[in-house]
């Protein structure tokens, strides 16, 4: 029983009218971007055929042939696209029929020409090539956004056209792109913009590995036309490309099928030497034209005009598939123009073409004794971490190379992920930390002889991934390098529990270089207001946060590198004497500890007295440099209710400002005697105290004013 696989290939013309444009960097994508945002559509109701998902919706392409569709999973579809440069009308219409059609029919790859984006478009992101606009880039987003189709891409332009595009060539795959590269095939290759910019020509080229069908070498190229009867431009553009495809057809020992597809502006109906390109293409018999395979009287005349690919005033078949074959046989098996105003609808002034092509002979059939086989994992195992696959090979001729590709599943076979292609041992180490836990995976290994054989084995059962892991809380700020003062908000990228438990954070914070760390808080949140004010200045801070979830498992993160703390803080002058309760007489010494400045400033001292408990205050003296002040209390009432301050001030005019505790009393100072002898009259007697030499006498001197209505008082220091 022969073991038959398929491949479908579109080829899609759209002829510019935009500038061509030459590429100075490259790009392989296969990503998202919030620049674009595109509409949701709901996705076909899908059936299931054996392993294939087949969409019920796909008799709505208008005119596909029964026959073009994909019957298994072992077909290919290729679909290659010259995108005519923004030059058409209802521009996102007409991506939406393509994306559409790429949809719904599943094809695997596309070969894009005049795939443009315009000069002064904004990138997608910093750094990258590609631009918002990009024609591949928009199909790769609205597969992803409309039909959750994730499509890999490359692409460089050749050319400026008109003035303001840059226009190029790109592959689209659905499957990961192993290896890539764009040259040009034109003795042209100036990227000046100028009537003779648009012969510059390029070709680019991915290799791909197609899961249960093997390695595919895809091409899109977009040649010159012929100028005159003795241009030879054209024939040399296609000897370089033929090169090309040599060349990477001779990197792998591997079976390879090459598709080169695109618009080669050649009709093989022409008359000589107009025709010479196709010949040049078709020489020795090495490619295959996949259309004229189904259809055989596509290069006569007059029926060739329903072969057509290009419309106008200058019609023809001019846009191509070809195959050739390395170490492996194909056959087409269908092949289809679309894009026309019958089939599908019109997207471009060109027309497309599809072919799909089968792999004739099972290598593994034909040479038989040789087989491949899992050992781990095989079924039934729970796998965890950093694991190690391993698996056998048995053949009957052991005088040849062997290499491998892995692939694994998530949903029991249906899709498949590459692992490794083109592993020379008979094992592979697969950290499974950020593959989902699941009870539904299987794995495959396909080994790949040297004489084209090769033999694919599956895991007989599935296996189970179980991991819990837990992210690292990465600090944001201060992560090291900064100064920081006064309140501050500590940030942290959250950590992300593979099992969704709930997270906690411990924040520390260290002031020698992480050799001790003291804790700050414990918290649920990714952020906290330290008070720096609270710790010393210092330029050896680190901060380091620990999350810890509610099975235990713990990641932590520290700061990159130190941080600098840096207040500026004026210590308090802290009044020592009088500091409450004392009785003081004649003169005495205020003292006050000395005030710091974080920053070395100058600093100057005031002091200031309270009789009534510091209700109101009076300045004692001003500027003051030391930290004591001798303060004769003769010179003022005695009393219970006295209170010392003292305020510092910095050069910067910072302040900061201590009082005594508690009261205390002077005596021996000034004494107030009131005594009223008549309603009409008011009788002050003032008394003077001293004490003097260590004796203790009192000498009173009384005087009697009569004040009518006023009060007056007359006092008299001894």
């Amino acid at each position: 029983m022969k073991c038959f696989r398929e491949i479908i290939i579109l080829s899609v013309f759209f002829v510019t009218l935009s500038p061509l444009i030459i590429l100075d960097s490259q790009f392989i994508s296969n990503y998202e971007t919030k620049e674009l945002t595109f509409k949701n559509q709901q996705n076909s109701e899908i059936i299931e055929s054996g392993e294939l998902k087949l969409k019920t919706d796909t008799k709505d392409l208008m005119g596909i042939n029964a026959t073009t569709y994909k019957m298994g999973n072992d077909e290919l579809l290729v679909l290659t696209l010259n995108m005519h440069t923004y030059q058409e009308e209802n521009q996102s219409t007409k991506f939406d029929m393509i994306v559409e059609t790429i949809a719904k029919m599943d094809i695997d790859i596309l070969l894009l020409q005049e795939c443009a984006q315009h000069q002064d478009s904004p990138n997608v992101s910093e750094g990258n090539p590609i631009r918002i606009d990009n024609m591949a880039y928009i199909l790769s987003q609205k597969l992803k956004h409309e039909y959750q189709l994730d499509y890999y891409f490359v692409w460089d332009w050749a050319h400026y056209g008109w003035n303001v595009w840059e226009e190029g060539v790109a592959v689209l795959s659905k499957y990961p792109i192993l290896d890539w590269e764009s040259r040009y095939i034109s003795t042209y290759t100036s990227k000046s913009i100028g009537s003779w910019e648009t012969i510059s020509r390029m070709a680019i080229y991915a290799s791909i590995d197609v899961p249960w069908f093997g390695r595919v070498n895809a091409f899109s190229v977009h040649l010159s036309w012929r100028v005159t009867e003795t241009d030879e431009e054209q024939n040399n553009q296609i000897k370089r490309l033929k090169a090309f495809v040599a060349e990477k057809e001779n990197l792998t020992s591997e079976p390879v099928l090459s598709f080169v597809g695109g618009d080669f502006n050649g009709n093989p109906t022409s008359d000589p030497p107009w025709s010479e390109g196709y010949e040049t293409m078709m020489v020795n018999n090495n490619y295959v034209d996949s259309y004229l395979e189904v259809y055989s009287d596509a290069n006569f005349i007059p029926s060739q005009r329903k072969h057509d690919t290009v419309k106008g005033d200058l019609p023809g078949r001019i846009d191509y598939i070809f195959m050739k074959e390395n170490n492996q046989t194909y056959s087409v098996e269908a092949s289809q123009i679309i894009f026309t105003p019958i089939v599908v609808g019109e997207v471009s002034d060109h027309y497309g073409v599809i072919s799909k092509v089968k792999r004739d002979i099972s290598p593994y059939e034909s040479t038989g004794g040789f087989q491949a086989t899992i050992i781990i994992p095989n079924g039934s195992e729970t796998l965890t971490g950093t694991q190690t696959l391993a698996w056998t090979a048995r053949s009957e001729l052991y005088d040849h190379n062997f290499s491998s590709s892995v692939y694994y599943s998530g949903d029991q076979g249906t899709t498949w992920t590459l692992l490794s292609a083109n592993q020379s041992s008979l094992g592979y180490i697969w950290d499974t930390s950020w593959i989902p836990s699941s009870s539904t995976y299987l794995l495959k290994v396909i080994i790949y002889r040297s004489d084209g054989a090769f033999a694919e084995d599956v895991s007989d059962g599935i296996f189970s991934i179980y991991n819990h892991l837990l992210t690292v809380p990465t600090i944001v700020y201060p992560n090291g390098g900064e100064i920081v003062n006064e309140t501050i908000t500590i940030e942290w990228i959250p950590s992300i529990d593979s099992l969704d438990h709930d997270i906690r954070y411990e924040l520390k914070y260290s002031s020698d270089m992480g050799i001790t760390w003291i804790e700050l808080t414990e918290t649920i949140e990714t952020s906290f207001e330290w008070d720096t004010l609270a710790v010393v200045n210092s330029a050896n801070y680190s901060l380091k946060v620990t999350a810890n979830c509610t099975e235990g498992l713990i990641s932590e993160d520290t700061s990159d590198n130190r941080f600098e703390v840096q207040n500026h803080v004026l210590s308090i002058p802290i009044v020592k004497f009088p500091n409450g309760g004392e009785t003081l007489s004649g003169p005495n010494r205020i003292t006050w500890s000395q005030s710091h400045d974080t920053l070395g400033h100058e600093v100057t001292y005031s002091i200031f007295y309270s009789t009534d408990a510091g209700d109101t205050w009076i300045p004692l003296v001003e500027d003051l440099t030391t930290t004591l002040y001798t303060w004769d209390v003769s010179s003022v009432y005695n009393g219970d209710n006295y209170i010392i301050k003292v305020i510092v001030t910095c050069s910067t005019g910072l302040k900061s400002e201590d009082s005594s505790d508690a009261t205390f009393s002077i005596v021996g100072g000034l004494t107030t005697i009131v005594d009223t002898s008549s309603e009409d009259s008011e009788i002050t007697s003032i008394a003077t105290t001293s004490d003097s030499a260590g004796t203790s006498g009192w000498m009173f001197l009384y005087s009697v004013v009569l004040i009518v209505p006023t009060i007056r008082r007359i006092q008299k220091r001894k």
